[in-house]
């Protein structure tokens, strides 16, 4: 799972960061997680991975099984709704 690093990127800009795949932002929104949160669940990896365009880009690593996506749910709060 691709994500950004709030430490270089708020929701806004990771919103905005659509466009950069040509997808239209205001068809998306933002939710938060909390990375110790993540970090909790089993098999799942949190690794910061630049890219040149990217700074903030961040990956969720690991297989996300159906236990994995609601407790991933269970963390997210929408930062900006679509």
């Amino acid at each position: 799972m691709s994500t950004n690093w709030s430490k270089y990127a708020d929701a806004n800009l990771t919103k905005e960061d659509a466009a950069l795949d040509g997808r239209d932002p205001n068809n998306y929104g933002v939710v938060e997680l909390s990375v110790g949160g993540v970090r909790d669940i089993p098999n799942q990896e949190v690794d910061h991975d630049p890219l040149p365009d990217r700074r903030a880009h961040t990956n969720v690593l690991g297989e996300k099984d159906p236990e994995a996506r609601l407790k991933l749910l269970g963390l997210s709060n929408w930062a900006i709704p679509i």
